[in-house]
Parts: structure tokens; C-alpha cells; sequence
């Protein structure tokens, strides 16, 4: 780790400091030529660098390029589980094909959740994202940034997820599916809850649950709805197991299909991000 983060020629003057705990949120700083620099986490994450008298840096780096396929692979996997819940709600004829599209959706979730991990960790700590020493690294353990979190979490509760898809394909008894479809599944939903909150706290600094007037606001936020929704389908979902034939199981499929669209639109919008 550098001296601080970010990193930045001990003569700039910090002049102010948001911060969500531990972790630094967002930083204003005049540099040695007295120009207004405003730095944020989620854009610095991003590979997008700070504000310069309020104009938007031109920063170039290889985590920037990164952000296309990040949405791309979200969009592919929240549309999979978008179609997977509204077979399984339209009554389709195959069970194991229904499980299968959650699955492979799982898996485009899980490749973005760690491309996207990749980018956090392998970002240059400067204010300017410059001065990289050229290491790609597959993993680093950052607990004092907020970007570590929001991706670690995201990664390990997408791999949860897949535990949860590809054991819905073997028959079970009620304990098993509690065992090895249920936990995962709401041992995901809640690592998603966690990323999704901290999602929101990264780029505007404090919890809020409507987007303020920035496309990057409603990212956050409509990605933290998307993650209330799979957390509800989830613990609906446990109703379903215990009482099949209920109304759980129809209103756990729903809750997943609306996290589907908002994560599909939450990474549409990502598309646009700069």
C-alpha cells in the first residue's frame, strides 16, 4: 500500500475528506498549479480519473477499457436469469432446462464479478491513476479501500450463486435443498446486499435509495435495488422449500426476475459511463 490512499505529491492541499467509516469515499485537493481536483472512489475504480475544474480528467489507462465487457458480461448473465425466471413462471416444460439458463447465467455473473475485481485491484493508487508499475495481478488483499469490497463481495457472492444453480439440477430431499441449493443462495444474496450497499456509499459518499442527478448515482442505485430484490427472492425462496405448491415459490421467481432487469439496467447504463 502507498502512504495514503490515494496517493498524491505531499505539496497538493487537501482541502476536503468524505469518508464512510474507514474508508475514503471522495477527496478534493488543489494541486501545485491551484487547480480544483475532485477524486472519487467509484470513478477512480473505474479507471475514469477525478474532476479537474469540474471537467472530467483524460484519463487513459487499461482498467478504463475494462468497463465494456464488465457491463456486457452482467448484461448476458441478468438476462439469463431474467429468461430462466419467466420460464420457470410461465410453467415451462423442462425443469432442467429452466435450471441450466440460471446456471450459465450464473457463470456470465461470476466472469463479470471477477473482470470487474481485476480492474479494482490492478488500478494504480495515484489520484490520476498514473504511475502503474506494470504487475497484473490475479489477487491482492486491500481491506482499508471500499472498491476492494464492493468487488470481493460481488465475486465471492456470484460464486455462491453458482453453487446454488448447478445444485438445483440434482433431485433433493427438503434438508439437502435447504443444504445445498438454500445457503448458497442466501449466503449470495446477502454478499450482494453488502456490495450493493457499499456500491452506493462509494460514489455518493452515504447510503441513499434514490439516485441523485448523475448517471453513475443511478448505477449505484439501481444496482442496490437489484440486490434487495435477490435477497427477498431468497428468503422466499425458503418458504418454497418448506411449503411447496405455495405462493412463495411464484413470488421468489418474480423478485428474481425484477433484480434481473435491474441489473440489466444498472449494467446498460454502465455502457455509457465515463
Amino acid at each position: 500500500m502507498a502512504r495514503r490512499f490515494p496517493d498524491h505529491p505531499r505539496h497538493w492541499q487537501r482541502i476536503a475528506r468524505r469518508e464512510f467509516g474507514r474508508f475514503i469515499t471522495e477527496i478534493e485537493l488543489i494541486d501545485g498549479a491551484g487547480r480544483h481536483i475532485l477524486w472519487n472512489a467509484r470513478r477512480h475504480r473505474k479507471g475514469l480519473g477525478p474532476f479537474s475544474d469540474r471537467k472530467r480528467a483524460r484519463t487513459r489507462t487499461f482498467t478504463q477499457h475494462l468497463n465494456r465487457p464488465i457491463a456486457l458480461l452482467f448484461i448476458v448473465g441478468a438476462s439469463l436469469f431474467f429468461a430462466g425466471s419467466l420460464m420457470s413462471l410461465l410453467g415451462a416444460d423442462s425443469a432442467f432446462r429452466e435450471d441450466g439458463v440460471f446456471f450459465v447465467g450464473s457463470i456470465f455473473f461470476t466472469a463479470a464479478a471477477y473482470v470487474q475485481y481485476l480492474q479494482s485491484i490492478n488500478n494504480s493508487e495515484d489520484v490520476h491513476l498514473a504511475n502503474a508499475d506494470g504487475r497484473w495481478r490475479p489477487w491482492a488483499w486491500q481491506p482499508d479501500r471500499i472498491d476492494f469490497w464492493v468487488t470481493a463481495t460481488q465475486f465471492l457472492g456470484a460464486l455462491f450463486f453458482n453453487f446454488n444453480t448447478y445444485d438445483s439440477f440434482a433431485s433433493h430431499t427438503k434438508a439437502e435443498e435447504l443444504l445445498s441449493v438454500w445457503i448458497p443462495d442466501i449466503i449470495g444474496s446477502i454478499l450482494f446486499m453488502i456490495s450493493g450497499s457499499l456500491s452506493v456509499v462509494e460514489f455518493n459518499t452515504r447510503p441513499i435509495f434514490w439516485p441523485r442527478s448523475s448517471l453513475q448515482s443511478a448505477i449505484t442505485v439501481v444496482n442496490f435495488w437489484g440486490c434487495v430484490f435477490f435477497m427477498g427472492s431468497a428468503l422466499l425462496a425458503l418458504g418454497a422449500i418448506l411449503v411447496p405448491g405455495g405462493i412463495s415459490g411464484n413470488l421468489s421467481l418474480a423478485l428474481t426476475a425484477a433484480g434481473a432487469v435491474a441489473f440489466f439496467a444498472s449494467s446498460t447504463l454502465m455502457l455509457f459511463e465515463k
